[in-house]
């Protein structure tokens, strides 16, 4: 079985081999994901874009065509994702260490540079990620990853749960070594945020994901849902978004 791949940072999604028969559609073999139908819900207002991806002779993604159409580059080898842009807004380059895991993240967008690095355990687990200056600490419980950042009276903390499900289509989205930031095969379900400062007090995010999944395990639709609340617990962010995915 082909595997085909896709990187956007922290972007995302999919797949099932489309069939006119019920019985083909259980055994049908996964091979790339064909669109993504986004729908977006905020403030009473809705807006929808459409992506679809374009594959090279092996299987990997080249170029999808959002709303600002990006191509992707590929090392000697044919097989990691390097460099990705869309000409116009921005362009990003990864580097990667001699395990293959994701070393560096560059990201350039509207003349502006931001610079990710990433640090891994003796066990293979990211276990520091310094965020353009921001460094955070990193800390696992079970399905639990926490990311920590202090300094002074500001903290940041980033708690983000996942559910081990039958498929993960990130398989089919992302090379290897970035999916060995976590190793497991796991579905992000829920991500919360909580800053603390001195003079604004305590800011709480939150995003919660609902998944429709295929009969053999993948994702058919991924619902989002976006809070924000301040101090006096007044939602400042309401929003929804989601992802239709088909595969071909």
């Amino acid at each position: 079985m082909k595997t085909y791949k896709l990187l956007n940072v922290f972007t995302l999604v999919f797949l099932i081999l489309i069939s006119c028969e019920e019985e083909d559609e259980a055994t049908a073999e996964i091979t790339a994901v064909k669109s993504i139908e986004e729908t977006t819900l905020e403030n009473n207002e809705k807006s929808s874009r459409t992506i679809s991806y374009t594959y090279n002779d092996s299987g990997y993604i080249t170029k999808d065509d959002g709303y600002f159409p990006e191509t992707y580059k590929y090392d000697s080898t044919g097989s990691i994702l390097i460099e990705y842009d869309d000409s116009f807004f921005y362009n990003r380059k990864y580097t990667y260490n001699s395990k293959g895991q994701l070393e560096s993240f560059y990201y350039k967008i509207i003349g502006f540079t931001y610079t990710y690095t990433y640090k891994y355990s003796s066990d293979g687990l990211l276990s520091e990620y310094d965020k353009d200056g921001k460094v955070y600490i990193i800390t696992y419980k079970e399905g639990v990853v926490i990311y920590t950042y202090e300094e002074g009276n500001y903290k940041e903390v980033i708690t983000l749960e996942y559910d081990i499900l039958n498929k993960n289509y990130y398989s089919l989205l992302f090379p290897e070594a970035y999916l060995n930031i976590d190793s497991e095969m796991k579905y992000l379900i829920n991500t919360k945020t909580t800053v603390k400062t001195p003079n604004y007090g305590v800011l709480n995010k939150q995003e919660k994901y609902t998944y429709t999944l295929n009969n053999q395990g993948y994702p058919t639709e991924i619902k989002i849902e976006y809070t924000e609340t301040d101090t006096e617990n007044v939602v400042t962010i309401d929003k929804t978004v989601t992802k239709k995915i088909s595969y071909q």
